[in-house]
């Protein structure tokens, strides 16, 4: 197992100006400065699923991590864009059951919002496949 250093040396070169796949095309503001992760036990049982923008009315305890280390914001923008997009029709109406919310903060005063449960992630209201990896990934923070 590549612990969190192995994977900042190996990401440290791929990904340096933390150029988002999802935001604008000028380079400039596409900079990513800030990743704000907001998150709660995955594990969770709600009686209802819980909406992107009804997270945090949802949930009372809430854990907060500001992540503004660039090689960190690296390795979290190299998973982003590795997500793959799902397209299949019989998930047009599906919507993540949020446990954790990340706001990406841009140069440019773009703010990119990426909500995720078990089930699915959706980024700027865009469905991706789920990924176990950013799953375990985003827990562990």
């Amino acid at each position: 197992m590549i612990g969190i250093m192995g994977i900042v040396g190996i990401l440290s070169c791929t990904n340096k100006q933390n150029i988002s796949k999802f935001g604008a095309r000028n380079i400039t503001e596409n900079i990513v400065t800030k990743i704000e992760v907001k998150k709660v036990d995955f594990d969770i049982l709600t009686i209802a699923r819980v909406g992107c923008n009804d997270f945090e009315s949802w949930f009372k305890d809430i854990k907060t991590n500001v992540i503004e280390n660039q090689d960190s914001i690296s390795i979290l923008m190299h998973i982003i864009d590795n997500l793959q997009v799902d397209t299949t029709t019989y998930n047009l109406d599906k919507v993540p059951d949020v446990r954790a919310k990340l706001l990406i903060y841009h140069t440019n005063n773009k703010t990119d919002t990426l909500c995720m449960g078990r089930d699915c992630i959706m980024l700027n209201n865009k469905l991706y496949f789920f990924d176990d990896k950013f799953i375990k990934f985003i827990e562990k923070l």
